[in-house]
Parts: C-alpha cells; structure tokens; sequence
C-alpha cells in the first residue's frame, strides 16, 4: 500500500479546547478507505437519529392540534370557564 503524505493538523489554540478530530493523522490508502467506511456508517446513524426526532416532532404536532381542536371546541360550546 502507498503512503499518505498528509500534514499533522496544527494543536488547538492556547486557551480553547482541542477538537478530537485535529488529531486524527492518515498513513495510508487502506486508513482513508476505513475512515470513509466509518464516516458513512456516523452518516446512517445520524440520518436515523434525525429521522426519529422528526417522526417524533410530527406525532407530538398532530397530539397538539387534536388537543387545540378539542380545546377550541369545548370553548364554542361555553363549557370553559374563561
């Protein structure tokens, strides 16, 4: 396998935290290859994440419009006490 020329990332600044990523140095093709089949895997676990946040959005906006209606409802028929 060829060798990857790749520069070390400068340390993180006096005072501020270092980001874990700066330090992650690639050798060759065979580490870029693992690398990328790890950061496609992250990507379907975010995506997933996402996906169940936004299902998870949707169902709590439609409990809130049920609520709202039946709410509104109550408040035509006079059977709230304003």
């Amino acid at each position: 396998m060829g060798r990857c020329a790749c520069s070390p990332v400068p340390p993180a600044r006096k005072g501020r935290k270092a980001d874990p990523m700066e330090n992650v140095y690639l050798i060759g093709a065979e580490q870029v290859k693992s690398a990328s089949h790890r950061m496609v895997e992250a990507a379907e676990v975010v995506k997933g994440a996402a996906e169940q946040i936004s299902s998870a959005v949707d169902r709590l906006r439609a409990a809130l419009e049920e609520h709202a209606a039946r709410v509104e409802a109550a408040a035509s028929a006079g059977r709230l006490n304003p």
